[in-house]
């Protein structure tokens, strides 16, 4: 039992830089980045692609990509 704590204890030093108030705010930052980015390649880039014959929405264009990659 001793040596799961000390596990534990030993993660939870590696990883207190991640927690720290800088890092934080970092990651925030990162994620809304990424949430900018997805928000612009839905509203703007997908419905500027050409579309193939037969896709007559983007909506169809969103199930294409799901199809052809899955989340």
């Amino acid at each position: 039992m001793m040596t799961k704590v000390q596990g534990v204890e030993h993660l939870t030093g590696d990883l207190r830089a991640s927690f720290e108030l800088q890092a934080l705010a970092q990651t925030r930052a990162d994620m809304d980045t990424v949430q900018a980015m997805s928000g612009q390649l839905q509203s703007q880039t997908l419905p500027a692609l050409p579309k193939p014959k037969g896709l007559r929405s983007c909506g169809g264009g969103r199930r294409l990509l799901g199809v052809q990659f899955p989340a």
